[in-house]
């Protein structure tokens, strides 16, 4: 009896010492770093295109009638009648070039519709078909939106909205098929690019389980549970050597001392402090439709924002990386010369560049006269001047182009257009001066040295 003790006591220690090595094995090696090493790309240099913020309502959703003219008066600048054949020209030009993926930094959609999506989501399938990575995650606008409507003559009815599961399955072929490690909780994901750098895509929204009745939520956040993903993949990109940069919808960093409220993460601050703790360099994100780029002192981190494609000039951004360097530049889609090259017989889209400025500098005119009427300011001659001046500044901003001079900021201060705004409304004077003048980064071309 007692020898079949010690027999039983000798099998267990044994199984208990295996169980123990088992597990400490696993503790040392999780799922994710015995993934890594099917990195998507066997190269050191590689290209990526990045774009926000097309805001896409597909054409089965709208007609001529006049519901649908009224919300195009509330787009902020935004093309939403030729959408599908600028992307359309940015299929063809992905096809031409060859990066090695487009990435979408979120707002796919107008507002959620799941039509919308799904259509999309084809736009894009020749990129896929043609082996070039995509990978998407979703913006403030696209999961459980209360705002997803068709609209018909002059009504207007909900259409149905896009889940979180559906936004997964209706993009699994677009970065999460190809992630290496998925966060539960939320549509984040990490992509093993090389045996270099990760790249993880953070679903920064708030929004609900079930489909809402409510206007989406413009803040975002990264909650307890996807903070602790973020950091054990951080851990596990350290430990084995890696460098990891950070794509998501809302911004780390204010690009705009008065316009900040809800577009910076709420708990901004805190993310900033676990992502310089493992020394991200460079995270990517939009959200403010406005082209800008900054570098932040106290955390050595670059935050790059491109400007939303469905403004001018059509803006995405590409991503040059190797194992030293990382270089960005902001690009434009030339959507008049695909329409030329495919006989589109539509004068619009044949001048498309002069169309899309031209509708963004309408609606920017359009503030300055709020504003100034709204102070009580009537002078037809003088309302003009003043309104073509919050034009081009507002044109300069939200396009990357106002990294100015002093003395070209000053010049624009003594104008008699400025001199207008500075004395008829303080509100107006407020947002021109905080656009007036980038003294942060060049906007439009970014490199950087890698450790």
């Amino acid at each position: 009896m007692k020898k079949k003790f010690v027999i039983l006591l000798c099998i267990l220690c044994v199984l208990g010492i295996g169980l123990f090595s088992v597990t400490a094995f696993r503790k040392k090696q999780p799922a994710r770093e015995i993934k890594a090493a099917e990195a998507l790309f066997q190269k050191e240099k590689m290209n990526f295109w990045i774009m926000t913020d097309p805001h896409y309502i597909d054409e089965a959703l709208y007609d001529d009638g006049t519901a649908f003219d009224y919300i195009k008066t509330t787009a902020a600048g935004k093309d939403l009648t030729y959408q599908k054949e600028s992307l359309q020209a940015l299929v063809a030009e992905v096809l031409k070039e060859k990066p090695d993926g487009l990435i979408v930094t979120g707002d796919i959609t107008l507002n959620g519709e799941f039509i919308s999506g799904e259509k999309f989501a084809e736009l894009l399938a020749p990129i896929k078909n043609a082996g070039i990575g995509i990978f998407v995650i979703p913006g403030n606008h696209d999961i459980h939106d209360g705002w997803a409507r068709k609209f018909t003559g002059d009504s207007q009815e909900r259409t149905p909205q896009i889940s979180s599961s559906e936004f997964k399955e209706m993009f699994s072929d677009y970065g999460y098929a190809q992630a290496i490690s998925q966060d539960e909780n939320s549509l984040s994901y990490l992509v093993s690019v090389n045996e270099r750098y990760d790249f993880i895509f953070l679903d920064t929204n708030i929004y609900t389980l079930e489909p809402s009745t409510r206007n989406p939520t413009t803040a975002g956040r990264v909650d307890e549970k996807m903070k602790q993903w973020l950091t054990e993949q951080l851990e596990l990109g350290e430990e084995s050597g890696k460098q990891t940069f950070v794509f998501m919808h809302h911004n780390l960093f204010s690009h705009n001392e008065l316009v900040n409220k809800g577009y910076v993460l709420n708990n901004a601050e805190e993310i900033r402090t676990l992502l310089k703790k493992y020394k991200v360099p460079v995270c990517f994100s939009g959200h403010i439709h406005a082209q800008d780029i900054l570098t932040d002192e106290e955390t050595n981190i670059t935050e790059i924002v491109t400007a939303s494609y469905a403004i001018t000039p059509n803006p995405i951004g590409s991503i040059e990386l190797d194992n030293q360097t990382i270089k960005y530049t902001r690009r434009a889609i030339d959507v008049a010369q695909w329409a030329k090259s495919n006989q589109v017989d539509n004068e619009d889209l044949l001048k498309y560049d002069e169309y899309l400025k031209d509708l963004f500098l309408k609606e920017s005119r359009s503030l300055g006269y709020r504003y100034l009427l709204q102070a009580g300011y009537t002078d037809d001659a003088s309302l003009d001047l003043a309104a073509e001046l919050v034009g081009e500044l507002n044109l300069r901003f939200f396009t990357g182009e106002d990294f100015i001079s002093d003395k070209e900021a000053e010049s624009i201060r003594e104008s008699e257009a400025y001199q207008i705004i500075s004395n008829e409304s303080s509100e107006l004077k407020d947002y021109l001066e905080s656009i007036l003048q980038d003294k942060n980064e060049n906007d439009i071309l970014f490199e950087r040295s890698l450790p």
